[in-house]
């Protein structure tokens, strides 16, 4: 058998380090790349909705809550003025039972 020449080997050895250490890189920086690419998205997913928040929902929501506080006073307004017509009603009511002629006005 002949036997192969050991300068024969260590430069075969050596191409297949070289194409070894070449493709290592390689997936290091695809890998980084990637991670790089992923961060990206992921903060796109994030910061888009909460930019999209901040610029246009917020200001309609703050207008639409102002909105609704104005209305819930003037409901509590409306209420109240409803007790002072019914405590009204009822001394209008008393003032007219005593008039005399329709004192059995309430009977």
């Amino acid at each position: 058998m002949a036997e192969p020449n050991h300068d024969e080997l260590l430069q075969e050895t050596y191409k297949l380090a070289r194409d070894n250490n070449r493709m290592l890189h390689a997936m290091r920086r695809n890998s980084f790349i990637g991670g790089v690419f992923k961060l990206i998205i992921y903060i796109l997913f994030v910061g888009v909705p909460l930019w999209f928040f901040a610029t246009y929902l917020y200001p309609v929501l703050n207008n639409t809550m102002s909105t609704l506080n104005q209305m819930q006073g003037q409901i509590q307004n409306t209420q109240g003025a409803g007790a002072q017509f019914s405590s009204d009603i009822n001394k209008l009511l008393e003032q007219v039972k005593n008039i005399p002629g329709f004192g059995n006005f309430g009977q």
